[in-house]
């Protein structure tokens, strides 16, 4: 009986693994490609938050997230999507599917962004720092 309630318990405590290790937002660290500061407008799930690169930015995971740069004297205008890809402890679901995917899908947990990303940025030709 204590092993079936073992077992039972750590099934139940495995669910939802993605939102109870990771959670559901993401710090990302966004550098430039060539180390050029400018401003951009972040798009997440959560919304449009707009911050200067080289920085970090806090966003709320489930779709991929649209960097803009802004158009300034010495940069293009330029968009860059970082592409999301399935967290890992996602598959702890797999124990208990449907408390856990019921979860993790709707939240975005299921979802994870790399830790570093590198945003391309074009220099205007005519540009005099």
């Amino acid at each position: 009986m204590n092993k079936k309630l073992t077992i039972y318990l750590s099934i139940f405590l495995l669910s939802s693994c993605a939102t109870m290790f990771n959670g559901t937002t993401k710090n990302i660290h966004m550098m430039t490609s060539n180390g050029d500061s400018v401003k951009a407008d972040i798009t997440s799930k959560g919304g449009i938050q707009t911050i200067t690169l080289p920085g970090s930015v806090n966003v709320q995971k489930g779709n991929d997230i649209s960097v803009n740069v802004k158009e300034d004297k010495c940069h293009h205008p330029s968009s860059y999507v970082i592409n999301k890809h399935l967290d890992i402890f996602f598959l702890g679901n797999a124990f208990n599917y449907f408390t856990g995917t019921s979860t993790d899908i709707p939240n975005g947990a299921m979802w994870t962004y790399d830790d570093n990303v590198v945003v391309p940025i074009y220099r205007k030709d005519d540009c005099k720092k």
